[in-house]
């Protein structure tokens, strides 16, 4: 009898599962089915956009709407940063020139394509050097990471919300309150956990959002659950990975959580790639206030803060597949280094490096274990560049 009942109880809860997951597909069905409808009929808010001709050095908070009708291969002359040539042309046949250059090449390889068009704003116009101008207060156009950069879906006359791709999401501006319009399915909620933003502990819940460009199955949840379960929990033996792999990886397959070990030596460690300043002890940016002064901070808007040392360190790292070059900060350079904050300041105001130089060629001696991870590029422009999470030697 008990057998009996078991067994229907485990029968009905296959059946109820099928059913839930029969309901899931035709909700699916017509999920992609509405979006479609959505994109097709491209409802979206008329706006109004400068053309390429109005744009000088002391424009600003401005957008054009172009497509890029040229993308030239990078560009290295001796001496003096890659560069990546552009053209790029608005609804009014105006032309201009745009460039990329250094490191964000590789950033932008992904994010713009030929015949691509985009709405870009806040993006540095600067005039053409003499040399190269073809007419007179002829202007070009500098790509960052810090523009606004979102590829077009459509537009219509037809007032209404306009719903956006998530991949077409762009990135949210300090002083942007635009609100952005999307239409898609909830797969993961997470729970409140606390993260350090500019030394503030802020609270934040992660949500994963698929809409019509994702290829939703029954086991997807899982997955991507499993995936950012993995990637935060500490007890996560360490695997080491390769530069050559870490420069393999594409902006489209990598979110913000993941993080990588990787062994490497620093090349080459040198006083002169280290820059002193005293800064707020909350988010470190650089102030005016003398060592050890409480004062506001603008940045960060807080009033408790001090005017405490800081340093930057650029370092050249490699583990014989390749190179990569990172930006560390206070406390990795302490880490780094053995010494503090305040003895490196007082190193520098001495002008006696003797001792910092000696340890930093100790440093070039030792294998070292970086944890790396993406920066927040990835979730605001989607191009992919790494930042230092944690140093260990051993």
């Amino acid at each position: 009898m008990i057998w009996a009942l078991g067994k229907f109880h485990m029968n009905l809860e296959k059946c109820l599962l099928d059913q839930v997951l029969l309901m899931y597909a035709k909700y699916l069905k017509l999920f992609n089915q509405l979006l479609s409808f959505l994109y097709r009929t491209e409802i979206t808010m008329t706006k109004k956009y400068k053309y390429l001709d109005e744009l000088t050095d002391k424009t600003k908070d401005y957008k054009v709407r172009v497509k890029v009708i040229e993308k030239s291969r990078p560009k290295q002359s001796p001496g003096k940063l890659a560069r990546q040539p552009l053209v790029l042309r608005d609804e009014k046949g105006t032309t201009m020139r745009g460039i990329i250059f250094g490191s964000d090449i590789p950033l932008f390889e992904q994010a713009i394509v030929r015949d691509g068009e985009y709405e870009i704003g806040d993006a540095i116009i600067a005039p053409v050097v003499e040399q190269y101008r073809q007419k007179e207060k002829e202007f070009q156009m500098t790509f960052t990471r810090r523009m606004e950069l979102i590829p077009v879906v459509g537009e219509s006359s037809n007032p209404g919300p306009k719903y956006l791709q998530i991949q077409s999401i762009p990135r949210t501006g300090e002083a942007s309150n635009d609100l952005i319009d999307v239409i898609g399915l909830v797969l993961y909620v997470g729970d409140v956990r606390p993260v350090n933003i500019a030394g503030r502990e802020v609270p934040v819940r992660d949500i994963m959002i698929v809409d019509d460009r994702a290829e939703v199955n029954k086991t997807l949840l899982d997955d991507l659950r499993s995936m950012i379960l993995t990637a935060r929990d500490p007890s996560q033996p360490r695997v080491i990975s390769t530069l050559a792999e870490i420069k393999a990886k594409k902006a489209a397959n990598t979110w913000l959580e993941q993080k990588y070990w990787i062994k490497v030596a620093v090349v080459d460690p040198k006083v002169e790639d280290m820059h002193f300043y005293v800064g707020c002890s909350k988010c470190g940016r650089k102030g005016t206030a003398e060592k050890g002064t409480a004062y506001y901070c603008n940045h960060c808007k807080n009033a408790e803060t001090l005017s405490v040392p800081r340093v930057t360190f650029k370092i050249n790292v490699s583990d014989g597949t390749g190179t990569h070059e990172f930006t560390v900060f206070t406390s990795e350079v302490q880490t780094l280094t053995g010494f503090s904050a305040d003895q490196m300041h007082e190193y520098f105001s001495s002008g006696d490096y003797t001792q910092l130089t000696q340890q930093l060629n100790k440093l070039a001696t030792r294998d070292i274990y970086l944890q790396i991870g993406p920066t927040a590029t990835i979730a605001s422009n989607r191009m992919l560049s790494w930042v230092i999470r944690q140093i260990s030697f051993e």
